[in-house]
């Protein structure tokens, strides 16, 4: 199949027109990929140092993206070649160009999908004759096809339609159906003004600004949603960790207390956390010390959630001068929120009902 591309290529600019180019219809593409996984695109022609598709390059490419469309899972890698003639660099920038108006095309006018299309460009470092005279040089100026993934294509028959493996439910599957989605949305903006061959240079450079913003985008959504709601560490803090507090008692002479409460991780019970506190109860006539060493437990609710609520038990002593003692059952929830975490909290004492609610303000350290 390629010897007899560079045949009728010869004939073509040595003799005179051919009657016919060899390979214009979707069989024939699709024939050569499966035979050599491989087509070179005879007859695509741009711009002089350009990458402007010209007009009788169409049918060819029409050709390779109904193949394309029949075969939804084949992916391609679309290779541009060039000349010698101008510098290395130039002719490498020029071929990807090409490469990607090629792309662009295909995508536009055929709906295929970005990620089923590689671009690269390899400038005048393939070349499959010689760059000495004009039908060489005219021959290494090309766009060849290579199928990425032959699987796709090897034994199937034209009009078949493999089926797609299902893709799992998660969230880099729904983040792709999202790119699907806003590609198709920005090629249906653009087809109007891809129309015209002229435009598919611009239209291939648009498709590229286009994934670096998606790409951006991702990194500062990311970025925002670790500062506004970091994932909660194992229990509830992965370290020491502070909460000043305030609340009253419902039930007593105490009305209004102010304290501050440690909180230590332990190696009991997993995430189980261990938290003395102090503080300060405001009575009509006098000041009353409270102390209180509890083991707290915190529930965790999936993997990630905003809210931690926890329960605890422990023991805690009133005016410390007269070593009053008491049991305390508590039970409350943390609060995430994008200043940071609060608390509120509900602890009986003796088993006398609930009769201390406090809130606070978790620090950690």
């Amino acid at each position: 199949m390629r010897h007899a591309f560079l045949i009728w290529s010869v004939w073509f600019l040595t003799i005179g027109p051919a009657p016919a180019q060899p390979v214009t219809n979707a069989s024939s593409v699709e024939a050569a990929l499966i035979a050599e996984d491989f087509f070179n695109a005879v007859g695509l022609q741009f711009e002089t140092g350009r990458s402007t598709l010209l007009p009788h390059a169409m049918p060819v490419l029409d050709a390779v993206g109904e193949v394309l469309v029949r075969q939804p899972s084949l992916r391609l890698e679309i290779a541009g070649h060039t000349d010698a003639l101008g510098s290395s660099s130039l002719n490498v920038r020029l071929s990807e160009e090409r490469a990607r108006s090629v792309k662009a095309y295909l995508m536009v006018r055929h709906r295929i999908d970005t990620e089923r299309l590689e671009t690269t460009g390899y400038g005048a470092s393939v070349p499959i004759a010689s760059n000495e005279n004009a039908t060489g040089r005219a021959l290494n100026r090309r766009v060849e096809f290579r199928v990425i993934n032959p699987d796709a294509l090897h034994g199937a028959s034209i009009g078949d339609r493999p089926q797609a493996t299902p893709r799992p439910v998660n969230a880099d599957s729904l983040r792709d159906a999202l790119q699907r989605q806003v590609d198709g949305a920005v090629r249906d903006a653009i087809a109007e003004a891809a129309s015209d061959s002229t435009e598919l240079a611009r239209v291939a450079e648009l498709e590229m600004q286009l994934q670096e913003r998606l790409a951006r985008l991702d990194r500062e959504l990311a970025a925002d949603s670790v500062v506004a709601f970091p994932p909660p560490p194992p229990g509830m803090g992965s370290g020491f960790a502070l909460l000043p507090f305030t609340g009253i008692y419902l039930h007593g002479d105490v009305p209004v207390l102010l304290g501050i409460r440690a909180d230590i991780p332990t190696a009991l019970f997993g995430s189980t956390r261990f938290q003395p506190e102090a503080a300060l109860g405001f009575m009509p006539n006098e000041r009353a010390t409270i102390v209180n060493a509890n083991l707290v437990f915190p529930i965790r609710i999936g993997s990630y959630s905003e809210v931690l609520p926890f329960f605890g038990a422990g023991v805690g002593f009133h005016n410390l001068e007269g070593v009053e003692s008491v049991l305390n059952l508590l039970i409350g929830v943390e609060q995430r929120f994008d200043f940071g975490v609060l608390f509120a909290e509900i602890m009986t004492q003796d088993f006398s009902d609930f009769n201390r609610v406090i809130v606070g303000f978790r620090q950690d350290f």
